[in-house]
């Protein structure tokens, strides 16, 4: 059996007669790379914002379980004043800092973040 061989000028030669058959497929560039990657938007705040959940909930309560909204309210707490925190003195800056307790949940974007 023969190995075949093709040369570079006819691969060149065949993706200048297909790619403008793939370029008629209006497809548009990402405005910018990594646009989800550490951006402004979080689950929690998707969740809060306009009391999604809230609208949600009433609309759908007989078919959510009890277990998804307890998460959901647990999330909507992280790192608020219900949460607790932990206080602590720094004797470098003079100055008391607190950080807030999240809540841990596997739904919950917030929690990674200070």
């Amino acid at each position: 059996m023969e190995a075949v061989f093709v040369s570079p000028f006819i691969s060149f030669l065949f993706l200048l007669l297909y790619l403008p058959a793939i370029q008629e497929v209006p497809i548009s560039p990402p405005i910018k790379i990594g646009w989800f990657h550490r951006s402004e938007f979080s689950v929690n705040g998707i969740f809060a914002d306009n009391h999604n959940w809230d609208r949600y909930y009433y609309s759908h309560r007989r078919e959510i379980r009890q277990v998804e909204k307890e998460v959901v309210e647990k999330m909507l707490t992280c790192k608020g004043p219900d949460r607790g925190c932990y206080v602590y003195y720094c004797p470098k800056c003079e100055e008391y800092h607190d950080i807030l307790l999240g809540c841990n949940s596997r739904l919950c974007s917030d929690c990674g973040k200070r």
